[in-house]
């Protein structure tokens, strides 16, 4: 890295770790409780979850001359701004050249659920840009499960979310679930609609009409970039099950009561909502209002390298900046179980499972105190 970007980076790291809200200072008791609970995760995203690591070795497998050392690597993870989020995020994209890659970042990644108890994840993956490059649609999802598998020894179940990112426009959407139709995968569950919300969701309702007619569930970004109107959109034109994000419904009282009156899921990431500009600061984000208004609402990463967060760190900042009590948190996993696109036998043994493994937790020593 040269010294006029390690400078740069010095600057923007500033800039970030400003923004970052702290990890919170809960006490040791609370801590072992939030680690040692069994978790699930709906909203991850595959490419924002590769780590500097993985970064480096692809880099280093494909003289990237760019990035030669760790620091180089973690370079590419840094943001001053949403703009250059997305720009990172690309660029972390395009060093994925094989099926190995894929199946290497998914062990990686599959390791760090498993260190954090995490039983359930659902993975959103935009995959056209990768067979834009050549490589299949089958042998990426076929790399990323066996790396997942083989990482976590069937110890963490998992599905995928195909996001078909709107601002590539209709026709690339409607090609991407037709390669879903023509390969059909087990574990492939859901189409979802990421991307710029100023491509707003009545473009993609034929995509998701569609998707809908071959059994994929339903869910799409909105309400973090554009208000209360992107929510809306998706529900009336895509008739989404749940809304991933959807931090600005509040905007609209109407919204937030037929959110609440039809139980529809809001996936929020608190940490992503502050670091990319959405929300001024974790105390007032509207994580708790959405809650105490009985909006059925469950906690994510988005993209865990990039925001440099974990779950169980997310699950914590609940506690510490919302005043959630250590006793609330298994009732927002469950809302994460019940909102997952599990086919409902699976739903309600992992439910079952969750409940039996969370009591003993609860009725062990105290959980009370924070700071």
């Amino acid at each position: 890295m040269s010294i006029k970007n390690r400078l740069l980076a010095l600057i923007w790291r500033k800039n970030r770790t400003a923004r970052k809200p702290p990890v919170p200072k809960l006490t040791p008791e609370i801590w072992r409780y939030l680690e040692r609970l069994p978790k699930a995760e709906i909203h991850l995203h595959f490419e924002g979850a590769v780590s500097a690591p993985v970064i480096l070795e692809l880099g280093r497998k494909y003289g990237v001359q760019s990035i030669r050392t760790l620091s180089d690597a973690e370079w590419r993870l840094y943001f001053s701004n949403a703009r250059m989020f997305f720009e990172n995020f690309l660029y972390v994209s395009s060093l994925f050249q094989e099926a190995d890659d894929f199946h290497h970042a998914a062990a990686d990644l599959g390791r760090r659920l498993l260190r954090e108890n995490i039983r359930y994840v659902e993975l959103t993956l935009a995959p056209y840009k990768f067979m834009r490059s050549g490589i299949p649609y089958q042998e990426i999802i076929g790399a990323i499960d066996a790396g997942l598998c083989e990482a976590t020894n069937g110890m963490v179940d998992h599905r995928y979310i195909i996001d078909i990112v709107r601002d590539l426009g209709p026709v690339i959407g409607m090609e991407m679930i037709r390669e879903v139709e023509k390969h059909p995968v087990e574990r492939v569950v859901g189409i979802g609609l990421g991307g710029g919300e100023n491509f707003p969701p009545e473009d993609s309702a034929a995509i998701f009409e569609y998707a809908g007619a071959i059994g994929l569930r339903k869910t799409a970004h909105a309400g973090e970039g554009r208000g209360p109107d992107s929510v809306w959109g998706a529900i009336r034109a895509l008739k989404v099950e749940r809304i991933d994000h959807g931090v600005r419904s509040r905007e609209d009282p109407t919204l937030v009561e037929y959110l609440a009156e039809n139980q529809i899921p809001l996936n929020l990431c608190p940490t992503s909502n502050v670091m990319l500009g959405v929300i001024p600061g974790l105390e007032e984000h509207p994580f708790r209002y959405y809650h105490e208004r009985g909006i059925p609402v469950n906690t994510g990463t988005d993209d865990p390298a990039f925001f440099k967060v974990s779950l169980t760190e997310e699950l914590g900042k609940l506690i510490h900046y919302l005043g959630f009590r250590p006793e609330e948190i298994p009732a927002l996993i469950e809302n994460a179980i019940q909102a997952s696109f599990l086919e409902s036998s699976a739903k309600q043994a992992l439910l079952t499972r969750f409940q039996n493994e969370t009591r003993p937790l609860m009725r062990e020593g105290s959980l009370s105190g924070g700071a």
